[in-house]
């Protein structure tokens, strides 16, 4: 036999007996209606906390806030979405207070390495860890952070390989101390093989290292140590010759050096004729 389901019906309380109880109920949900719709409640005031680079009027500008309106009026995806299109901007919490006040915590991106283009060396921009431009650096700002060659075209706000960022973060803090501070600036190929130009004295040169997927696999890995400590001893054999090293390649078992061929030196015709003239036969 089916059973028939059961059901159950919900009443609106109502509130009857004593009218004094009924005016109080309503005079309560008056004095509740008129506080939340007092001016209390109208965004007056913006805070914002965590700017460094960033400037308060700016962030403000960009978010096209509704001043006026009730804080549970503010459209607070609308809000999100202009916040996260700040490019400074790394991620931030929104939140409403009485009376009348947003208030906005910022984390900003900071540049971590310097960038260049190839084919304009020595135009830095500051990137931050995940490869967004962030602003240009003068060569004095630029020489704070490690500094990579790359062969994109660079504009700020735009993105770049942050693979690439990363790998010269730690590749560099990686590096002896003694050989970071000689280090010009790094590049890496598009094999993936990184090469810096290091820098002794008044010359410069190409140190060709080797896998940069290689290097970092391993943090415990002595082969960073094991090749610079090579680069050392080479550097110091030859010494009275590196005026003319074009590069170590330090990526083989037996490091190769090119050495820069000086050019032949020109000779003068009618000097060399002379010479010939003022020799005695038989000499």
């Amino acid at each position: 036999m089916k059973r028939k389901s059961d059901t159950v019906k919900f009443k609106l309380p109502v509130v009857s007996g004593n009218p004094r109880k009924v005016f109080v109920l309503l005079l309560f949900l008056l004095a509740q209606l008129v506080f939340i719709t007092s001016d209390s409640f109208r965004l007056k005031n913006v805070e914002i906390t965590g700017m460094e680079h960033l400037k308060g009027e700016d962030v403000v500008a960009s978010c096209s806030l509704p001043w006026g309106k009730f804080l549970w009026q503010i459209d607070s995806k609308s809000l999100h979405d202009r916040l996260a299109a700040i490019s400074w901007i790394k991620s931030f919490k929104i939140k409403k207070k009485f009376p009348g006040t947003l208030k906005i915590e910022l984390s900003e991106r900071n540049p971590v390495v310097a960038i260049s283009a190839a084919d304009k060396l020595h135009q830095w921009f500051g990137v931050d860890i995940d490869g967004r431009v962030l602003l240009p650096l003068t060569a004095k700002e630029a020489e704070s952070y490690p500094k990579l060659i790359v062969d994109d075209k660079i504009v700020v706000d735009s993105l770049t390989d942050k693979e690439k960022i990363r790998s010269i973060m730690s590749f560099s803090d990686l590096l002896p101390l003694n050989v970071r501070k000689n280090v010009l600036f790094y590049a890496i190929d598009i094999g993936g093989y990184l090469s810096f130009r290091y820098n002794v004295g008044k010359k410069d040169f190409e140190i060709r290292f080797g896998s940069i997927e290689e290097l970092l696999r391993n943090p415990q890995d002595t082969s960073i140590n094991d090749k610079t400590a090579i680069l050392a001893e080479m550097m110091k054999q030859m010494k009275d010759k590196l005026s003319l090293v074009e590069y170590i390649d330090l990526r083989y078992s037996e490091p190769v050096v090119k050495f820069i061929v000086p050019p032949s030196p020109k000779k003068d015709k009618d000097t060399e004729e002379n010479l010939q003239a003022a020799v005695p036969d038989g000499v």
